[in-house]
């Protein structure tokens, strides 16, 4: 897949496919983010949920983002998409063996906006994301995101909560399900020593995006 980008003062513009600032949230406030043991992928995994590692919206192709310069300690990103779920976005250049490939005529549109503090110890994130697809039973699916983490030098803390809604087709009412997770790193001898936790209430079955 290609990507084509421009960096300077006023930040970056990207365009092409992309890995959104859904998937980044997820490196930012899961520890394990990315691994096989990691509680908060493996809830969002397959569930529908659009923000995280393993969201539904962790890359996109036919994309566009821009991302801000560090403002003082503050950063934003926008982020579209006409090609959410066309087969490209389940993987590297032909998407990794999946077999799946892309088709220009399945289009979920997607947008997704951040913002990002940092400053000293503290980490804090916000993630707004929304898709729409006319061709599945969900008319429009919104979520939204928070994360902090705390640097205590003995342990590091992280914490997420994300709660989406989606829009079926009338008359079949809304649905809504929500995800959080809490984390420690603590530093040992050469290593560190990561425990994580994470759950989800959900009000549909998987896989409804």
């Amino acid at each position: 897949q290609e990507m084509l980008a421009l960096a300077g003062g006023f930040g970056t513009v990207a365009t092409g496919y992309l890995q959104t600032t859904g998937y980044d949230f997820g490196k930012s406030f899961d520890p394990t983010a990315g691994s096989t043991v990691s509680p908060l992928d493996n809830v969002v995994a397959g569930s529908g949920f659009l923000i995280g590692t393993q969201g539904g919206a962790k890359r996109a192709s036919r994309a566009l983002a821009y991302i801000s310069p560090d403002m003082g300690g503050l950063t934003v990103a926008v982020n579209y998409s006409t090609g959410l779920n066309d087969g490209s976005n389940l993987g590297l250049p032909e998407n990794a063996g999946t077999g799946v490939p892309p088709n220009p005529n399945l289009k979920t549109t997607a947008y997704l906006l951040s913002a990002n503090y940092k400053m000293d110890k503290l980490a804090a994130g916000f993630v707004y994301a929304k898709t729409a697809n006319s061709t599945t039973g969900f008319n429009a699916t919104s979520e939204w995101a928070l994360g902090a983490s705390y640097d205590f030098e003995v342990a590091k803390l992280f914490a997420t909560y994300q709660s989406q809604t989606a829009d079926q087709t009338a008359p079949a009412p809304s649905v809504s399900n929500k995800a959080m997770s809490i984390s420690a790193v603590a530093p040992v001898g050469p290593g560190s020593v990561a425990l994580t936790y994470a759950k989800s209430t959900m009000d549909t079955p998987s896989g409804i995006d």
